[in-house]
């Protein structure tokens, strides 16, 4: 019991400073030279991140401390923007509530990414503006809300849909070789895929 207490802490950590780490890299390296908008590459990262520690990890709970720790990283290594340390939680708590909505349903991670999306992007946009007044937000008005969630938004979910989709189907494909096999995945084999998915994944979008 203690041991699965530390790895399921092991994944926490991990999942969280992924996050966290990946946020400060595009922050400080991509976003300056790349035309791609910000929330596209930021959004469906973390949805990935997620993602996997959704199909990883068991207790519901586990998705709020992972949002966070990368939020405390990205707060402790990137100037601070209240908005942004907002949309890493908000994100978190839209997929940690829509997850547990749709925990019944037989929806596929695709599914499930395109939900979080649309409603992670329409809140973050409305709060932005009408509740925080965030300067940027209010300056560019009903055009850039809109652009934000059905420009970036509908582009976001389609990346989102294709990458968590494929997470899905190669954990299922490693499930099945598993029993198939009748072997028990190890931490090791376990850890290896989860990082080979989330870079991969990482690497797509950036490309």
């Amino acid at each position: 019991m203690e041991v699965g207490k530390n790895r399921e802490w092991i994944k926490l950590l991990f999942y969280g400073s992924l996050w966290g780490i990946t946020e400060v890299l595009i922050e400080n390296f991509i976003v300056p030279v790349c035309p791609v908008p910000r929330s596209i590459m930021l959004t469906t990262i973390a949805m990935v991140i997620l993602t996997i520690a959704n199909i990883s990890m068991q207790q519901s709970w586990n998705i709020l401390v992972i949002g966070v720790i990368a939020a405390l990283y990205k707060f402790l290594n990137v100037r601070f923007f209240g908005c942004q340390i907002l949309a890493l939680l908000l994100l978190t708590g839209s997929f940690e509530v829509i997850n547990t909505w749709l925990k019944n349903r037989q929806l596929s991670k695709g599914i499930t990414a395109v939900i979080v999306v649309s409603v992670f992007n329409t809140t973050f946009a409305l709060i932005a503006t009408y509740v925080l007044r965030n300067h940027w937000w209010v300056a560019g008005g009903a055009p850039k809300i809109l652009n934000f969630i059905f420009i970036e938004g509908s582009i976001t979910a389609v990346f989102a849909y294709g990458i968590c989709n494929l997470v899905q189907y190669m954990h299922n494909y490693i499930q099945g070789v598993s029993r198939y096999q009748k072997l028990k995945t190890s931490a090791f084999f376990d850890y290896s895929y989860i990082f080979f998915a989330a870079s991969a994944a990482i690497i797509v979008v950036i490309l």
